[in-house]
């Protein structure tokens, strides 16, 4: 036999041997994947006849959903739906529903003494207050007279053009002896919400040309103040805490 049919012999049974090595490891890996699909689908169905039986046995006291964990829970704890139980039932009332859900501007405010009161408005000075229905308002200029029951107080409206803290400008805004005799003190007076500082004379010999109850406005432009003249402060005191700067 000649060399070239030796490797010639050689190669066509190496082939072969390729051939039928694939086809036998083919059906060996078919083998084991209907092994493992059958030990798998014997697995899952003893699983699930325990999951069963562990549901339905008397122990457990109440038959339970298939793929729930069978742990055993403690007497002391209370079961999911003795929890469930426990909790107070939600209220399915249209209307309590409803109030459940009205906004805050809706509800009604405690009342303070002044819903029937009017209002009066500066347009020019641009601030606002309430007042009783039987007190009379009277504006001229920057002053402002509030007249009820006989008796009568005004207050008078500033600018603040530099923006000054109350006490600022107050030194700025009278001369030395405008603000001589008087002194600059913390007020019990209520003007809204705003800052607000009494005038008052240094004695009861002497006299402040500048005495009052003064205020500020949140933005630091105009100040108001307040002269009681024969009126007493508790009913100034209701009127000026509505007061509103625009």
């Amino acid at each position: 036999m000649s060399r070239n049919s030796s490797i010639l012999l050689v190669g066509v049974f190496c082939l072969v041997a390729l051939i039928f090595g694939n086809v036998f490891w083919q059906m060996f890996n078919q083998g084991n994947d209907e092994a493992f699909e059958k030990i798998k689908k014997e697995t899952d169905a003893n699983l699930a006849k325990k999951q069963i039986a562990a549901a339905t046995s008397p122990a457990s006291g109440a038959p339970a959903a298939l793929g729930a964990s069978t742990n055993t829970v403690p007497e002391n704890n209370p079961s999911e739906s003795e929890a469930a139980q426990s909790l107070p039932p939600k209220n399915t009332d249209p209307q309590v529903k409803e109030l459940e859900k009205t906004p805050d501007s809706t509800i009604e405010k405690p009342k303070d003494g002044t819903e029937d009161w009017k209002t009066y408005t500066d347009e020019k000075n641009k601030f606002e207050f309430k007042y009783p229905s039987d007190a009379q308002v009277v504006h001229g200029g920057d002053l402002v007279r509030v007249s009820q029951n006989n008796k009568t107080w005004k207050f008078r409206v500033y600018s603040d053009e530099d923006k000054l803290d109350l006490q600022s400008w107050y030194s700025k805004e009278f001369s030395e002896k405008e603000r001589k005799n008087c002194t600059l003190t913390e007020s019990t007076l209520k003007v809204g919400s705003y800052e607000t500082k009494y005038v008052n004379p240094n004695s009861g010999q002497t006299e402040c040309e500048k005495a009052g109850y003064y205020s500020i406005s949140s933005t630091k432009e105009r100040v108001i103040r307040a002269e009681l003249g024969d009126e007493t402060m508790d009913n100034v005191n209701k009127i000026l805490k509505t007061f509103i700067f625009q």
